[in-house]
C-alpha cells in the first residue's frame, strides 16, 4: 500500500489505496460478468471502467500560520464508474409478402395490403368454391350478374364485335 502511516498522505497511482475501492469494484463487475456470461452462454463481453477526476479550488483556514490568514488548496476527487456488458443475439426474423398491392383505405385512414384482383383464379381458389347448377348459371345470367355488355353507342365499332344486339323481354311463369 503506498500509504504513509504516520500523517495519512496518499500516494496517487492505481495501485495506491485512493483507488482500492475501484479495484474492488472492477473484481465485482468482472466476477458478475463471468457467472452471467456461463449461464447465459454468451461468448463475449466488456468491462468499462470510467474515472472522473476534479480538481476543486478552495480557500481554508491557515492553521499553521495562527493569524486568521487563508490559503489557498486543490482538493481532488475520484469518482469511478465500472459496468459490464454481454454480447447475447437473439434474434427472430419473419416476413410477408405475396399477392398484394399496397392501397390507401379511405375509410380507416390507413394503409393496407390488398390482394391483387388481376381476373384469374387459381386452383386452390377454384377447390374452395361451391360447384354450380346450370340453372343458377342461367338464373345469374338472366339477372345480369354474369357481368354487362356494352352499350352499343360505341362510335368506333367498325363491324367487330365480340356481342350481338337484341331486344329482350321477361317471360312470366305462365308463358312459353
Amino acid at each position: 500500500m503506498n500509504k504513509n502511516p504516520n500523517n495519512e498522505n496518499y500516494v496517487i497511482d492505481i495501485d495506491g489505496d485512493v483507488f482500492a475501492c475501484l479495484r474492488k469494484d472492477i473484481n465485482t463487475i468482472l466476477r458478475r460478468m463471468l457467472s452471467n456470461m456461463q449461464s447465459k452462454g454468451s461468448e463475449s463481453g466488456e468491462i468499462t471502467v470510467k474515472i472522473e477526476v476534479s480538481a476543486i479550488n478552495e480557500s481554508i483556514p491557515d492553521a499553521v500560520s495562527g493569524e486568521g490568514a487563508y490559503r489557498d488548496i486543490v482538493r481532488p476527487e475520484f469518482k469511478h464508474t465500472v459496468s459490464s456488458t454481454m454480447k447475447i443475439q437473439d434474434k427472430e426474423t419473419g416476413k410477408f409478402s405475396g399477392e398484394y398491392e399496397l392501397v390507401w383505405d379511405k375509410d380507416t385512414c390507413q394503409w393496407i395490403a390488398k390482394k391483387i384482383e388481376n381476373g384469374q383464379v387459381s386452383i386452390d381458389e377454384l377447390d374452395e368454391m361451391e360447384p354450380q347448377s346450370p340453372v343458377a348459371d342461367e338464373q345469374r345470367m338472366l339477372s345480369g350478374s354474369v357481368g354487362s355488355l356494352p352499350s352499343g353507342d360505341d362510335n368506333e365499332d367498325n363491324g367487330n364485335r365480340d356481342y350481338i344486339e337484341a331486344d329482350f323481354r321477361e317471360i312470366g311463369e305462365d308463358e312459353d
